[in-house]
């Protein structure tokens, strides 16, 4: 079974396409900086920058996108609450924040819409991480508008819940 950092890469993978340089910065992903298009919202007015699966120190420009650590649940077989040997669910939460341009009302509140199709989509083309062991599924919950500040900066942009399920097969014991 994957890490739980694994998973967190997995997500910032699909949505900032190719890693650029996982020596000196293991956890970020931007197919705009490679090159290859690969990064969410490729051929629109305003593609992605990178994602980090991890916090950064700073957001060099804007657009850029974060998965966090929000929620787990874990169940037994089925979802049930009788643990057995053999299968357990976990259902990981996932906060995304997508910090797509500086705060101001006239300028920047129309970029953010394109988004707003975008993020569901690009699950929707990699429900299980590309084949990240264990997933099932992923798929944002919830979407919302908001205004996000990271180190005394203010953006717009859009905050996600991801709900990713997976089963593991644990040993347990007495």
């Amino acid at each position: 079974m994957a890490d739980y950092q694994s998973l967190l890469d997995a997500v910032a993978l699909v949505i900032g396409g190719t890693a650029p340089d996982l020596t000196n910065r293991p956890h970020f992903y931007s197919g705009s900086e490679v090159g290859d298009g690969t990064e969410m919202g490729h051929g629109t007015a305003l593609p992605l920058k990178g994602c980090w699966s991890t916090y950064p120190a700073v957001i060099e420009d804007s657009p850029y996108a974060i998965v966090m650590p929000d929620s787990a649940t874990i169940s037994g077989p089925e979802k049930s609450d009788v643990f057995v040997l053999g299968e357990e669910w976990n259902v990981e939460v996932l906060r995304l924040q997508f910090y797509l341009a500086l705060y101001d009302h006239v300028t920047a509140w129309p970029l953010i819409v394109p988004y707003r199709d975008l993020i569901p989509a690009v699950f929707r083309s990699h429900m299980q991480l590309n084949a990240t062991p264990n997933v099932i599924t992923a798929m944002p919950r919830s979407l919302r508008a908001v205004v996000l500040e990271y180190a005394t900066t203010m953006y717009v942009g859009w905050e996600c819940m991801l709900h990713v399920q997976r089963v593991i097969q644990p040993t347990y014991s007495a």
